[in-house]
């Protein structure tokens, strides 16, 4: 995974996983693909993924921050980040 270029940086905080995204990145494209992936409707979240997640919060969009709540590890949240990411420069 080395070759690709990861939008955000990720990290493992005590109970979730914080994605940062690049100021680049357009915060109604986070929010739209945020919300798809909250309804289950998004096209890049695996039925595995989604089982672990218990919650998406986009609250600190302003500082583009985005919090996964789960059983879920940086690991697993930075390869749904890199099949989403796609999806986040289309919108």
């Amino acid at each position: 995974m080395t070759d690709k270029q990861v939008p955000a940086t990720i990290k493992q905080k005590e109970g979730y996983v914080e994605i940062e995204f690049d100021d680049s990145m357009p915060k109604e494209a986070i929010e739209a693909q945020v919300s798809e992936c909250q309804a289950a409707t998004c096209k890049c979240c695996t039925p595995e993924f989604r089982e672990k997640v218990t919650d998406f919060d986009a609250s600190d969009l302003k500082n583009n921050k985005v919090k996964v709540y789960g059983t879920i590890s940086k690991d697993e949240v930075e390869k749904n980040v890199f099949s989403c990411a796609p999806n986040l420069n289309d919108k």
